[in-house]
């Protein structure tokens, strides 16, 4: 896709247009429009979000997954409403599994004081602005975080990083040839409490079974109630997984299974 670079007032002026729009219209002004020009990096410095008043976020300059956020205040709209509907009804502690830089964490614990998050992620570029989040906004110790890959073993993994103005295609991967890093892997059952958990979010670039699988003395107890993830078969066939197996594989575990929002996009609930 071609970019084109506009003055900083000009960019200023887009984004409060942007952000003054109803949160669907907005991401698709974004997405046909803004995503095609190149902003400043004061655009993507202390953004306001959208969905949980009063917290705002550190972003990547470029990252085409951050601009949403930056210009719109939100990323993911339909997970995103309802990822807050069950942190302010249910609240108690969420998962998340690929937590880039802390939006979910962050819609997660503005939703009420006493939620809870333990964060899991692998990148090591990630990670440091991942805390960065967390320390703006007053929360680091309500998150628990873990710089490792989860996944369905204990040990190590390679890991590919995306381009350097990319920051949500940074991935495990099998081919130890296009491998930038050698990071520990882990287990959400080797890390994890047994106790009770609201929400499992997981975006990890076709791994996504892969913690499942390692989840499964959780999933078995029935010790977490809803279940977000993605199914990414562009990287998840690299790792052996067919179309629709992770909800298979959770609906013999107890769950109901539909989605949200597109086409790869799930929530799987306890029922």
């Amino acid at each position: 896709m071609k970019h084109f670079t506009i003055p900083p007032f000009i960019s200023g002026l887009l984004v409060k247009f942007s952000r003054a729009l109803p949160p669907k219209l907005g991401a698709t002004f974004y997405y046909r429009i803004l995503s095609r020009l190149r902003m400043g990096a004061a655009a993507y410095t202390n953004t306001p979000l959208a969905f949980a008043p009063g917290f705002k976020m550190n972003l990547m300059p470029g990252d085409t997954c951050h601009g949403s956020i930056a210009f719109t205040g939100c990323y993911e709209l339909p997970l995103t409403r309802r990822m807050r509907e069950i942190a302010q009804r249910d609240g108690g502690t969420l998962i998340d599994a690929g937590a880039n830089y802390g939006y979910y964490s962050l819609i997660w614990t503005a939703a009420r004081t006493e939620n809870r998050v333990i964060a899991i992620e692998a990148s090591p570029r990630n990670f440091p602005a991942l805390m960065g989040n967390l320390e703006l906004n007053g929360v680091r110790d309500r998150v628990t975080t873990i710089n490792k890959a989860a996944g369905d073993r204990v040990g190590t993994v390679h890991f590919k990083m995306s381009a350097q103005d990319q920051s949500g295609w940074d991935k495990v991967t099998t081919d130890s040839a296009e491998s930038d890093w050698s990071v520990p892997l882990t287990t959400l059952d080797h890390e994890i409490p047994v106790a009770d958990y609201t929400v499992l979010k997981i975006d990890c670039e076709g791994f996504d079974f892969n913690v499942v699988r390692g989840a499964q003395r959780l999933l078995e107890a029935r010790h977490i109630k809803h279940i977000f993830f993605e199914e990414n078969m562009g990287c998840s066939q690299m790792f052996g997984v067919a179309e629709g197996e992770i909800g298979r594989h959770l609906v013999n575990l107890g769950y109901a299974v539909s989605p949200l929002g597109g086409a790869t996009e799930f929530e799987a609930t306890l029922i």
